[in-house]
């Protein structure tokens, strides 16, 4: 590690006080969003020089390098976007420096059969620079979406999307013929990591009693029946379309423009491929279409959002629809930031943000309904389930010593996994629970000046998923995890990811545990659960991955709680070559530096139409077991 001086100097350039008085300084500063073009260009042009400046003198100097354009770019937020890039990327950066991120401490549970907000808070008052979250009142609109403000707000999610966007940067990092690259199939899991939150905020709506969530659709004239607004930032009253806004002297942009970049992409879903100068990138596929639409990868985007498109790109319909949300609302006085559509770090707080993602989604699934359906035998493992009494569920805390395996072997019954202490449980638990959390970002729950602060937020009993197959013969096999709400579950876009990890099967009879720690979804770092790997490193990858107090969603706070359904997918790692992620980041959300750990299209098998339907159609095949489970929250839901 580098030392805390330098730490400090990082720590400085990326203190979210000094963007937000880019706000107020408007003669001096111009307000960044990643989501501008022009904007994003330039943070990964300077973040290239950073590159540099460390390559040739050392990342001391690129640190100075990085002060200096905090006081000479047009943005300090801009700085911050290169620093941010400099620190995830730079192979030595990444060892010897570190990205802030949420810390949680001092939590308790908050007892069951007690409103958890407002909080139970200590006796004593709360120390100076701490605020409770209860006591700020919510204004989202319409009053029925409140149920969910605890998911939207919750700061470890926040923290994900950030970190999400931290790693697989809009406009890559490397130089490649004099332009800036990004990390393969970058496109495809733009799509997949948003669609994967669509499905897990459309289940918590389904437990809440409301229904899925609508896209929001073109010609995008329409107003924008939610409302949400934070402390600090422009709040955006229910009813409010977007209007066209300045992103450079003299140069406005609006909602036809946001028109004309959808019909881009829409004549390229017709016409299946992208109509781009050169090369041919043959038929359309997820990572082209993810690519277009964000933009981000191919060469197939302009410089900014003032180009043209006959300059060869199909230019920002993603982003721009970020930055017209969070600009739909007049500027407010004293308000130091945009609307929160404008910030990776607070974005999905705003319960637009998945109408507008549901919107984008819509054009991934158009795109998958369009193929044929996948043919589960073309990459099946050669093994089999008896049927659902093959996956059992038990709660962490009761395994001996953390060896999951050897609680399947000795504990479930081996071979014939009869369960006879009867450890195996149906229904697995949540609660949500209080917690002192320190922030990088303003806390849209905290007033001015304010990043430590009290939150109600959902955690789980920790678990464990234990396994019988049996293989015909000696194998490498990989796991896939996959969970659905069972009213859901014939709808393949609504399966969540839970896990996804390799095996190797011995001929005949195999039975082993798998613990939730071990997750391939979540950011490791931090989790102590039993089975949990050694803390990783200060990595800024380590960063990167949904968070381990979200891995199940919340289910009804009542004594049967909600169905779901368990889906578990054998498939042939020798063709899969899924691998295993490091010690602390997420390979199903954060892939790997080199290549994203799996040759499967992302979310496979429910990644393409069913001939028979989802559950039929799983049910045929002998490699995949589903299974009927419970998930029941121990203790109340925060009230609207």
């Amino acid at each position: 590690m580098a030392d805390s001086a330098l730490q400090g100097r990082i720590d400085a350039l990326l203190q979210p006080d000094l963007e937000a008085n880019d706000v107020v300084e408007t003669s001096v500063k111009t307000p960044f969003s990643p989501f501008i073009r022009a904007h994003a260009r330039r943070a990964a042009e300077v973040a290239t020089q950073l590159f540099q400046v460390a390559d040739d003198q050392g990342i001391e100097k690129a640190v100075e390098a990085a002060e200096r354009a905090a006081q000479t770019e047009s943005s300090r937020g801009l700085v911050k976007r290169a620093v941010k890039t400099f620190v995830t990327h730079h192979p030595q950066a990444r060892r010897e420096l570190t990205l802030p991120s949420v810390e949680a401490v001092e939590g308790e549970d908050v007892a069951a059969g007690e409103q958890p907000s407002p909080p139970n808070l200590p006796e004593e008052p709360l120390p100076p620079g701490e605020v409770d979250t209860a006591t700020i009142p919510s204004l989202t609109l319409p009053a029925e979406e409140r149920q969910l403000d605890w998911y939207r707000e919750d700061p470890f999610a926040n923290d994900h999307h950030a970190h999400w966007h931290d790693v697989w940067d809009t406009d890559g990092i490397e130089e490649h013929n004099g332009q800036l690259i990004t990390q393969p199939r970058q496109g495809e899991l733009f799509l997949y990591m948003h669609q994967q939150m669509l499905a897990r905020y459309d289940t918590e709506r389904r437990i809440a009693g409301l229904g899925q969530t609508a896209p929001f659709e073109p010609a995008y004239a329409q107003s924008i029946v939610e409302g949400y607004g934070a402390p600090r930032y422009v709040t955006r009253p229910a009813g409010v379309a977007f209007r066209d806004i300045s992103i450079g002297p003299g140069v406005a942009i609006g909602p036809s423009d946001l028109n004309d970049r959808y019909i881009m992409v829409d004549e390229a879903l017709d016409d299946g491929r992208l109509d781009v100068p050169s090369p041919d990138l043959g038929p359309l596929d997820e990572n082209q279409l993810g690519a277009a639409i964000e933009p981000s990868d191919l060469y197939i985007d302009p410089q900014s959002d003032l180009d043209l498109a006959e300059a060869g790109g199909y230019q920002n319909l993603h982003g721009l629809g970020h930055v017209l949300t969070a600009q739909s609302a007049d500027p407010q006085q004293g308000d130091r930031w945009w609307g929160v559509m404008a910030y990776v770090e607070t974005a999905i707080r705003d319960p637009f943000f998945y109408r507008w993602h549901r919107h984008i989604d819509d054009q991934s699934a158009r795109l998958q309904n369009g193929l044929d359906p996948t043919d589960l035998a073309e990459h099946a493992a050669d093994a089999s389930f008896r049927g659902s009494g093959d996956v059992l569920l038990a709660f962490s805390d009761g395994v001996d010593n953390g060896d999951f395996d050897a609680f399947a072997r000795s504990r479930l019954g081996g071979e014939q996994f009869d369960d006879p202490d009867q450890l195996a449980t149906d229904a697995l638990t949540t609660r949500f629970r209080l917690s002192r959390v320190t922030a990088p970002i303003p806390p849209s729950q905290a007033g001015p000046g304010q990043e430590t602060y009290w939150t109600t937020h959902l955690t789980h009993r920790p678990f464990g998923l234990f396994l019988r197959v049996e293989a015909a013969a000696a194998q490498h096999a990989t796991v896939r995890v996959f969970l659905a709400h069972a009213d859901l579950a014939g709808n393949r876009r609504m399966w969540i990811e839970l896990d996804k990890f390799d095996r190797e099967l011995d001929e005949g009879v195999n039975v082993f545990g798998r613990p939730d720690a071990l997750s391939s979804v979540i950011k490791r770092k931090g989790v102590d659960a039993p089975g949990a790997t050694p803390p990783g490193n200060g990595d800024a990858w380590c960063d990167c991955g949904w968070p381990y107090t979200l891995l199940l969603p919340s289910g009804a706070s009542s004594p049967s709680g909600s169905e779901f359904k368990l889906a578990v997918v054998l498939t042939d790692w020798t063709s899969d070559n899924a691998g295993e992620p490091s010690s602390c980041g997420s390979m199903s959300y954060c892939g790997s530096r080199q290549r994203y750990p799996d040759n499967r299209e992302m979310g496979y098998p429910f990644n393409r139409p069913f001939a028979n339907g989802v559950l039929a159609t799983l049910a045929a095949q002998p490699n995949i077991v589903v299974r009927d489970l419970s998930i029941r929250c121990e203790n109340p839901r925060p009230p609207a």
